[in-house]
């Protein structure tokens, strides 16, 4: 009922923010029993939810900074040479390893460990080629990821510049032109008035 009134006495107010404002304590009592315990902790659900869109809305952004960089400069093909180059790698090297005496890649997956830890340049130790062949992979596969690695930091740097360097947005532009026609609009009337 209260707030029936309320809302009714808002609606025929010409000022309602005036009357909003001089009514302050009509409004708390109209407000007050909506805010029970109950709907606080559904609030609380709906503030969860929020955030939780918020950080979708962070990661897509994010994404879609990753596919600019790795798009824009070609990226995604260098990614994909060095996954075929260090799978092949690991599975070459496991087969030539095999039959080798006190080897340490008895098999595809201690050659795909050894080709990952060799091509992101860790180099653990653990999983190492003794033979000649293998050896000569490895040369290739560490090749593989100090370029891959170069190209990488190449493309990250060129995408924070340009992003630095880049023109105006569009919306950018729009609000500039509004207040240049403002501007223009105060410049004539202080030249009229």
């Amino acid at each position: 009922m209260f707030a029936a009134e309320y809302a009714t006495r808002l609606y025929l107010s010409p000022h309602k923010g005036r009357f909003v404002r001089s009514n302050v304590i009509d409004l708390v009592v109209v407000i007050v029993p909506f805010l029970r315990p109950l709907r606080v902790v559904r609030s609380a659900r709906m503030l969860r939810l929020l955030r939780a869109g918020r950080v979708g809305v962070f990661l897509m952004r994010g994404l879609a900074a990753v596919r600019d960089v790795l798009t824009r400069h070609n990226l995604h093909y260098s990614l994909l040479f060095a996954t075929v180059a260090t799978l092949a790698a690991g599975l070459v090297v496991a087969e030539v390893e095999r039959g080798a005496a006190e080897t340490t890649i008895n098999s595809f997956t201690d050659g795909l460990w050894w080709a990952f830890s060799t091509v992101t340049t860790a180099g653990y130790g653990d999983a190492v080629p003794i033979t000649a062949m293998g050896r000569a992979f490895a040369v290739v596969l560490m090749l593989v990821g100090i370029g891959l690695f170069g190209h990488l930091t190449a493309s990250l740097a060129s995408f924070f510049i340009r992003r630095d360097e880049q023109p105006e947005n569009a919306e950018r532009r729009d609000i500039r032109e509004r207040l240049d026609r403002i501007e223009r609009l105060l410049e004539s009337r202080d030249g009229s008035g």
